[in-house]
């Protein structure tokens, strides 16, 4: 086949416009795409590219193709993303288009493309992107439904006889904005396939309830569960879209706050259905309870004890600790939504008769007060984490000490570190601690789980 108008309109626009990695390809069988060059690797990132003439030629032959390589583009300016979505349910298509911006789109055989470019160095946007495993997803939600996402190392036709004309403008966005859309689009996607047939007006509120608190539960951070929510409400055309929003919020403070949350779905949808959402969220519902049901942190797992040591004499191990205490306590604006049950639930602190007294009247958790001449005693031995606050010379003495009896795990640092590194040893999401880490620095701590 030759070009056509249309195609050569859209060829030249996303060659020499937008600068995309285009090479060539050809269909094999009835709907096998492949790369139609060697080492096809090679094009990835734009480090190799094709001539546009060499594009218009390959186009001439019969049952080839033309397909863009995702990831850094040739201009080396930008990352090209792109949603494959396999069905041609609108209503898919409008939950799509409630979590992402329309952008520059085109009708497929099977259903949409749908292309975005990701703002920000390439480099570092396909370093983000591979710590959120986000190279390439798919995701087969029925037998009727299947998204597919790609961010690098894969190509896409685009120009064929399958494939519509390009249409739209290409939108730009942050790496974390795609990130957060991906992962509450594909969530609600997988619970309107459950419940088109039982979000009904007399069902709605108590399914909204119930479900809210799952999300809550799983600690999936709260404006994710709240854009799931906003999309489920939109996508079931819900005249009461705030109303479920205000239960949404209500269910993430209850949550924080410690108070039971009935999340029994079976109440009101079929038990079949309400299992396939408690598998699909690895759940285990509660009727009127409020454990986390998190898979790395649930009540059944042993607490995280803890032994704090301050140097007394030390103006700034004193300050470093009032500093933790006031993350901890979430007296500090940035951690006015730590889940303090959470904290409670998971973590039991110590600390040694001559800082006992200071330590209980300033952390507003449950101390047990430990003897120094008793460090090799039974309690001692459960010592899971030791946090020293003092100087180097200090913490290296007490670490010298302590090592005769105990090999354990020693927190050190200002105030804000130890507070964020004790957090993340118990798992709490990141929607509780991004907050604290925006204006600290945390190149030593342990990276933020993925999206």
């Amino acid at each position: 086949m030759t070009l056509t108008d249309e195609q050569y309109h859209d060829l030249d626009f996303t060659y020499h416009t937008l600068s995309w990695n285009i090479i060539q390809g050809r269909l094999e069988g009835d709907d096998t795409k492949r790369p139609d060059l060697p080492n096809f690797r090679d094009y990835f990132d734009s480090k190799q590219t094709v001539p546009y003439e060499a594009l218009v030629e390959h186009m001439k032959q019969a049952n080839k193709l033309l397909m863009v390589v995702l990831g850094k583009q040739r201009d080396g300016k930008y990352t090209l993303t792109c949603w494959d979505i396999d069905t041609k349910d609108e209503n898919i298509r409008r939950l799509f288009l409630h979590y992402y911006p329309s952008s520059l789109w085109q009708e497929t055989r099977d259903g949409y493309h749908f292309f975005f470019g990701i703002q920000g160095d390439p480099d570092e946007v396909r370093r983000y992107f591979e710590s959120k495993d986000l190279l390439g997803k798919q995701y087969s939600i029925t037998d009727d439904i299947k998204v597919e996402v790609y961010t690098a190392n894969r190509a896409i036709a685009f120009i064929g006889e399958r494939y519509g004309k390009l249409q739209g403008n290409l939108e730009f966005l942050k790496k974390e904005d795609f990130c957060d859309a991906k992962v509450a689009f594909i969530h609600a996607l997988y619970l309107y396939a459950y419940l088109k047939d039982y979000y009904k007006p007399d069902y709605r509120d108590k399914i909204v309830f119930r479900l809210s608190g799952i999300l809550a539960k799983k600690r999936i951070p709260k404006h994710i569960g709240l854009n799931i929510i906003d999309g489920l409400a939109s996508i079931f055309n819900d005249e009461e879209r705030k109303s479920r929003l205000k239960v949404t919020e209500d269910s993430y403070k209850d949550y924080a706050d410690g108070k039971p949350l009935n999340t029994k779905l079976e109440e009101v949808i079929p038990k079949d259905v309400a299992k396939k959402i408690y598998e699909y969220f690895d759940y285990r519902p509660t009727a009127n309870g409020n454990n986390n049901n998190n898979n790395n942190n649930n009540n059944n797992k042993k607490k995280k004890h803890v032994l704090i040591i301050i140097d007394r004499k030390d103006t700034d191990a004193l300050y470093n600790y009032s500093v933790f205490t006031a993350i901890m306590n979430q007296s500090m604006q940035e951690a006015k939504s730590l889940p303090v049950h959470i904290i409670n639930d998971n973590i039991q602190f110590y600390a040694l008769a001559t800082t006992y007294k200071r330590i209980s009247h300033t952390l507003k958790y449950n101390i047990i007060k430990i003897k120094r001449s008793k460090t090799n005693n039974k309690i001692f031995k459960q010592i899971d984490y030791i946090i020293i606050f003092g100087s180097n010379d200090y913490v290296n003495s007490v670490i010298k000490r302590i090592k005769k009896n105990k090999d354990t795990n020693i927190i050190t640092g200002n105030g804000k570190e130890v507070a964020i590194r004790l957090l993340l040893a118990i798992d709490i999401s990141s929607e509780y601690i991004i907050p604290l880490l925006n204006e600290y620095e945390i190149i030593r701590l342990k990276p933020l789980p993925a999206c």
